[in-house]
């Protein structure tokens, strides 16, 4: 999906006036024949967290990539709801389009690089319309059967039960070749080898080798929740397996191949499914979300030129 760069350039070298056109902006990838700006991709890339050190070259190409991943997921989303989402209520938009342009205030963000980062303010709103589309196509599947099932298949997420990792991140691109990823397996076996032998520290192993931001912190990440936002669901599933300092096998992402060393665990404390009502609303609207991105991918017509 992130592959080799391709330049825009005009075939023309000028018109009638004699003026030079001005170059077109340059696009890092395109849906369905819509095109998502490159110079969108590094507004995001500028508000991106360091962890207190610089970027490796290796780590910003990779986060850029996630970055254009999710611009494209909300083109996907917004291009699909146009045609088959239900109509919102345009006071319902306006409310949650300042709500979405407050939050942004409040981290800094002056409404230039807000509308930057978005692509402008219609497709800032049609976002907006997006979500509300999606998050009423999820409430007409949230009956009170599905709702309970979620809430006893996810207790631990519920309870608030975390658990404290560190982790050496090996990047593979979700359309890299298989053999990308068997090499990153066949690294990362070779590196748990070497950590159970005591012959190199956890930390030490992430600073040499993993292509994260927390590589400098010796790869630890927090704690993370059982469904956390900020990880893959296959990265927390492993996480949660693991006894207190244990180290998993190798664990494949969408996007990366993972060691993950669990340190610490936290019990939470018990709900009630009536306690957790809203909690399990948000969590069926998440997999509602990741599965139909999932299956408009599989037919949508994408072209990926981030250099």
């Amino acid at each position: 999906m992130r592959h080799a760069c391709l330049a825009l350039t005009l075939l023309s070298g000028g018109n009638a006036s004699g003026e030079t056109p001005a170059a077109p902006a340059a696009v890092a990838a395109t849906v369905n024949g819509e095109a998502i700006p490159l110079e969108k991709v590094d507004a995001v890339l500028k508000t991106w967290p360091t962890a207190g050190a610089p970027l490796k070259k290796e780590q910003v190409r990779l986060i850029r990539a996630d970055i254009l991943d999710a611009l494209i997921d909300d083109a996907l989303q917004r291009q699909h709801l146009a045609k088959h989402g239900p109509k919102i209520d345009p006071a319902r938009v306006d409310q949650a389009y300042a709500g979405m342009v407050e939050n942004a205030r409040r981290a800094g963000k002056s409404p230039a690089d807000f509308f930057r980062e978005v692509g402008g303010e219609a497709q800032a709103r049609a976002s907006v319309v997006a979500a509300l589309q999606a998050q009423e196509l999820a409430a007409a599947q949230a009956t009170p059967e599905a709702l309970r099932k979620l809430y006893a298949d996810n207790k631990d997420h519920f309870d608030g039960v975390t658990v404290r990792v560190s982790h050496v991140m090996l990047r593979v691109n979700p359309g890299a070749p298989p053999g990308e990823r068997a090499t990153a397996h066949a690294k990362l076996r070779d590196l748990r080898a070497d950590l159970l032998a005591g012959k190199v520290s956890f930390a030490d192993a992430a600073k040499k080798h993993s292509i994260d931001a927390t590589a400098a912190r010796g790869g630890d990440a927090g704690f993370v929740e059982r469904r956390d936002p900020n990880f893959d669901d296959e990265f927390c599933r492993a996480a949660f397996a693991l006894p207190v300092n244990g180290l998993s096998e190798p664990t494949d992402t969408p996007r990366a191949v993972y060691l993950i060393l669990a340190t610490e665990r936290k019990a939470g404390t018990p709900s009630t499914y009536e306690q957790a009502a809203e909690r399990v609303l948000d969590l069926h609207f998440a997999n509602f979300q990741a599965a139909l991105l999932a299956q408009l991918r599989k037919a949508a017509a994408i072209t990926v030129t981030l250099p």
